[in-house]
């Protein structure tokens, strides 16, 4: 009895582990896909083969919702403006700004207007998602639309890069990599691996979560993927836009650049790693809920391709598992030292570490794996508590 249930305890976390790297949902899409259309048209970013449409310039809008932010709106403003130095080049006839600000910030007005952009407040907190939907009703004239986040940095030449999409028919989303410029070995590790698996979603016609960073969007389908979306404030919205997006719209492609990358500053000494990482996993929970069994019902595909997100969301009951199957083969085969010391130890590895993040806040590394070790243990909780939380105005 105690063998079966290791095996089913292993298997599990073998069951979560594909789905976290993203292997289970892409062999189940691709493999038939492969063999019905073969190699030659499948997965290409660049979509040649594609009717194009007219080369006439566009236009972009780039929407910036802030909170209580101006020294990061400022370091965003200064990389834009060195962007757009080069609009002729990037097939864009016209580029408009415009910074919601959320609630009283005189500060972020002084910037905003010493950069001579468009304004438009909320005098009181609405939160990021309500910021967003009342800057889209600004840039009704645009073709494109880019949701842009306070604080990173655009390169010189990312809207170059982006315009070879802009006129491709079926390209709804142009998503761009993101790093954060004094992230450590291990984050580096982690967002290399997460941006390799973003690139093997463009086989699939492209990523169903983006880094919200910054993300550029064709506005007719992002204005239908919003009303899809209906009054809800959604707090993970790079996650529910592309989702919905590439639910409504299969045909068409949200296109993964990872040789586009815009840059943000790590400021753990600002703000609570541990609150953020749990304001993500609720806004998780909050989609998962109320938005995954729509999506199931409406495109079994993309549910398929969804199904990594929630397993990563639920990342650290994988490893849980993992602990309770190995802990389980030792406690029925091991010598008399392996057979407490090991399932003893496997059981109380995560809450131990979860104490000692928390009492040694200064070691970045371990607070940041801590709170994200707390994140996802919580997770299956707020399925439970989520009407009662799921108010949360920014992230």
């Amino acid at each position: 009895m105690l063998t079966l249930a290791g095996i089913i305890f292993l298997g599990l976390f073998v069951f979560g582990a594909l789905f976290v790297s993203g292997i289970g949902p892409i062999i189940a899409l691709a493999l038939p896909q492969l063999l019905v259309r073969g190699r030659k048209t499948y997965g290409r970013t660049s979509v040649p083969y594609v009717e194009q449409n007219s080369r006439q310039p566009l236009s972009l809008s780039v929407l910036i919702p802030v909170f209580r932010d101006p020294q990061g709106l400022a370091r965003t403003l200064r990389s834009i403006e060195k962007a757009r130095e080069f609009p002729e080049r990037a097939a864009l006839k016209s580029i408009q700004i415009w910074v919601g600000i959320d609630g009283h910030c005189p500060e972020c007005e002084q910037v905003a207007e010493a950069y001579g952009v468009n304004t438009c407040r909320a005098s009181e907190n609405q939160g990021k998602w309500r910021t967003l939907q009342r800057l889209l009703r600004y840039s009704e004239s645009s073709d494109w639309i880019a949701f842009v986040d306070a604080g990173v940095e655009w390169s010189e030449n990312l809207l170059v890069n982006c315009s070879q999409f802009l006129h491709v028919q079926d390209v709804m989303g142009i998503a761009p990599s993101y790093r954060i410029t004094n992230a450590s070995r291990l984050n580096k590790l982690l967002w290399w691996i997460e941006a390799s698996i973003k690139r093997g979603e463009n086989f699939l016609g492209g990523p169903i979560s983006v880094h919200g960073a910054t993300v550029l969007y064709r506005r007719p389908e992002l204005v239908k993927t919003l009303q899809e979306l209906g009054n809800m404030s959604w707090i993970n919205d790079d996650v529910v836009i592309p989702l919905v997006m590439r639910t409504i719209f299969p045909e068409g492609k949200i296109i993964y650049q990872g040789s586009m990358i815009v840059h943000d500053v790590d400021n753990n000494e600002e703000t609570d790693s541990t609150r953020r990482r749990l304001r993500l996993a609720l806004g998780n929970c909050q989609w998962i809920k109320w938005l995954y069994p729509k999506i199931w019902q409406r495109n079994r595909s993309i549910g398929i391709l969804a199904l990594r997100r929630i397993a990563r969301v639920l990342w650290i009951w994988w490893f849980v598992f993992l602990l309770i199957g190995i802990s389980i083969f030792t406690f029925h085969w091991g010598s008399d030292l392996n057979h407490y010391l090991i399932p003893l130890t496997s059981v109380l590895f995560v809450p131990a570490f979860i104490v000692i993040s928390r009492l040694i806040p200064g070691i970045s590394f371990i607070t940041g794996v801590g709170a994200a070790i707390e994140a996802s243990l919580r997770s299956p909780l707020y399925f439970i508590t989520l009407e009662r939380e799921r108010r949360i105005l920014w992230n």
